[in-house]
């Protein structure tokens, strides 16, 4: 059963824009993943639909569907060339490979030259990610692990 699951997924990555608002909302707000990602909007609904459009406007987020249903973000915060790496995706979605195929299309698709991730220590799944899509290792501390992808 789980392999006919799996075939039936129509997973596909797109850039957010501010037609994405309510959704991305929605799933920030209500995601346990989102908020074990270190992503909890403050403030009431107003100031979190300005963050969110600022977020849209200056930096890269992407949506993972699976057909029409939002269920994980990518999201890159830069400033000049180099950028900060955030993603999550719904735990009924995780340790299927999708987010490594979907930051490898992501990757693919910024102008940034250089970006930054950290994961917790103990996160192996988010650093099997990372270095699938040659993230290089850069530091370990104590509580996390610092990695580093150099756009070619």
């Amino acid at each position: 059963m789980e392999k006919q699951q799996n075939l039936k997924l129509i997973i596909h990555a797109k850039r957010l824009t501010t037609k994405d608002i309510t959704e991305v909302l929605k799933l920030l707000n209500t995601s346990d993943a989102a908020k074990n990602a270190g992503l909890k909007l403050m403030g009431n609904s107003t100031v979190q639909r300005w963050a969110l459009n600022n977020w849209l406007t200056d930096d890269e987020l992407y949506g993972i569907f699976d057909d029409q249903k939002l269920m994980g973000i990518i999201a890159i915060f830069g400033n000049d060339d180099d950028g900060e790496l955030g993603y999550f995706i719904e735990p009924g979605y995780q340790n299927r490979h999708i987010m490594t195929r979907m930051l490898s299309k992501v990757l693919q698709r910024t102008d940034y030259q250089t970006l930054f991730a950290q994961t917790a220590i103990d996160n192996r799944a988010s650093q099997q990610v990372l270095e699938n899509n040659h993230f290089q290792k850069e530091n370990v501390e104590l509580t996390s692990v610092q990695y580093r992808w150099v756009n070619d």
